[in-house]
């Protein structure tokens, strides 16, 4: 986050505490995966003065909205739980509040990015020219209408905002034609499954799934299957671990609550009906290797935009 620092004005730290001149240059230190070669062990993340300018609200939004991005951008991976609290309250400290209130984003929300365009409120928007933060999708989709999109050629459902983010820094949706979407939490989910069959039906456009080979992913996958019948899983697929090299070191081993996913996840019915599916779902029960998507960083911090993705799609490797 860099900007010009001309042109400042100053105001009353008593009300707007997040513009303290103690703030203009923030430093936060987060220790690297040792395995990266490509970045330092210590990467250092300066926060610029450009939220100076910016009223309290807009430069909370900032910041938050940006926080994952410079995580990507220095190849950031943290060890532990505690050392991610640690940088998020160090990220709380620089703008004067509670950790709860800086990482309040769009979490809880889906979000959309790429070759699409829709009506909503009488407002024109094109998700292909707005901020690498996406646009969130309503949770009520009935006021949304018109959509449209200049040849995309099929909808990304991604699990992780640090994923998204990846794709929407990268503008994946420009080298690879096609709609992104961030599945939502709780009742938001419910209007992104909406959203995402509208558009797929209207459009005619096929839905690849992007999701951790874990429970969690597995749930996205029962959840948008059972909405969606056409889902395809593109991945990432326990086959994959294998036919990537992934690092021993980088796999997790399943817990008892992850094999119960799977398993229940082979009952059912449209499980059942891809021969594909329950080839994947089987291997990952026996061998009991589970894998988050950020584990592709191991090879390189762009693997999963620049090499995964392309691959995958050149070699129709989905099902």
């Amino acid at each position: 986050m860099s900007g010009d620092n001309g042109k400042r004005q100053r105001t009353d730290s008593k009300t707007d505490p997040i513009l303290k001149s103690d703030y203009e240059i923030v430093t936060i230190l987060a220790k690297s995966k040792e395995s990266n070669t490509k970045t330092p062990s210590l990467a250092r993340l300066s926060v610029q003065p450009e939220i100076q300018a910016l009223s309290t609200s807009n430069a909370k939004s900032l910041i938050t909205k940006n926080i994952l991005s410079i995580i990507h951008e220095h190849c950031i991976d943290f060890k532990d739980h505690d050392q991610m609290d640690a940088f998020f309250k160090d990220v709380g400290a620089m703008v004067a509040c509670s950790i709860n209130k800086v990482v309040e984003t769009d979490e809880r929300e889906g979000m959309v990015i790429g070759r699409l365009s829709f009506d909503y409120h009488e407002e024109r928007i094109d998700c292909a020219n707005i901020g690498i933060g996406g646009r969130a999708i309503p949770e009520n989709i009935f006021t949304v209408s018109k959509y449209s999109s200049d040849q995309a050629k099929f909808i990304l459902l991604v699990e992780k905002d640090d994923v998204f983010m990846s794709l929407a820094k990268s503008k994946f949706y420009n080298r690879i034609w096609c709609v992104i979407v961030k599945t939502g939490k709780g009742q938001p989910d419910v209007a992104v499954k909406l959203f995402v069959r509208k558009i797929q039906m209207e459009l005619n456009l096929p839905v690849f799934a992007l999701v951790d080979c874990d429970r969690y992913g597995l749930k996205v996958l029962r959840d948008y299957g059972l909405v969606i019948p056409e889902l395809k899983w593109l991945g990432i697929r326990p086959s994959d671990l294998d036919k990537y090299n992934i690092p021993l070191q980088s796999r997790k081993m399943m817990t008892r609550e992850d094999v119960e996913v799977g398993k229940d996840l082979l009952k059912e019915n449209f499980v059942k009906e891809n021969r594909g599916w329950v080839e994947e779902l089987s291997l990952m029960v026996n061998k009991k290797h589970k894998l988050e998507l950020k584990a592709l960083k191991t090879f390189d911090c762009d693997y999963l935009t620049k090499v995964y993705l392309p691959l995958k799609l050149q070699e129709k490797d989905w099902m």
